[in-house]
């Protein structure tokens, strides 16, 4: 069982971090969410009512549950706490870019992208490349924003919402998971999962509000 897991974690980190690390300037006192927001040109802003964690947080199992990990991935880049204590903000942003740098000419959706929504979705197999049935059997559960409305909120390409109907994915055995935001430009991206007590579900626009305000892709 243990070598399984530890093959499921190394392939989920080849998915979202499988790329070569682009050199960029590092201040003693940055946290990886800075630099991996200044790697990916994009300005972040913790809302007033919320904590963020001092660093990275790694979910491990069995602390945490594999519907969670599944749902989230393991390598989380920050976590941001509401201060009513309803709800949680997962932040996973992976930094990681080619050699060459930010390619801005491009617009396109990458593959690997719906390869990392098929393993949280449990939706084939998401170390293969993604099939038109499959693509399909997404298109059904994740909603996409309008262009232009991604560039408004976001200043971003795209914006991917997706939910989670697992009770399992559950976290600190109080907080589940509900919604995740992949916000994406120049086929980078940062990935935001909500997770919400019962109480907090009931005002999850609240919480995706604060989320609006918080990330803005730089030109």
């Amino acid at each position: 069982m243990k070598g399984t897991l530890k093959i499921f974690f190394i392939l989920f980190s080849t998915i979202v971090y499988g790329q070569t690390d682009q050199v960029t300037t590092i201040k003693k006192q940055d946290s990886r969410l800075d630099i991996a927001t200044r790697t990916i040109e994009l300005t972040y802003k913790v809302p007033k009512n919320y904590t963020r964690s001092p660093d990275r947080i790694i979910l491990k199992h069995p602390e945490d549950p594999l519907e969670l990990i599944r749902g989230v991935g393991n390598l989380l880049t920050s976590v941001w706490t509401h201060k009513d204590g309803e709800c949680i903000l997962f932040i996973e942003c992976p930094a990681v870019l080619p050699r060459s740098g930010i390619n801005k000419l491009e617009e396109e959706i990458p593959s690997s992208t719906f390869n990392r929504l098929r393993l949280s979705l449990r939706i084939g197999n998401p170390f293969k490349n993604t099939t038109p049935e499959q693509m399909e059997e997404l298109d059904k559960i994740i909603k996409y924003w309008p262009q232009e409305k991604a560039k408004k909120v976001f200043n971003a390409q795209h914006v991917i919402i997706y939910p989670s109907n697992d009770p399992k994915a559950i976290y600190k055995e109080k907080y589940i998971l509900r919604q995740s935001f992949c916000i994406i430009k120049w086929a980078n991206h940062i990935n935001v999962s909500f997770l919400l007590t019962n109480k907090g579900y009931k005002h999850m626009n609240k919480y995706v509000k604060d989320v609006q305000r918080s990330f803005w892709f730089n030109d």
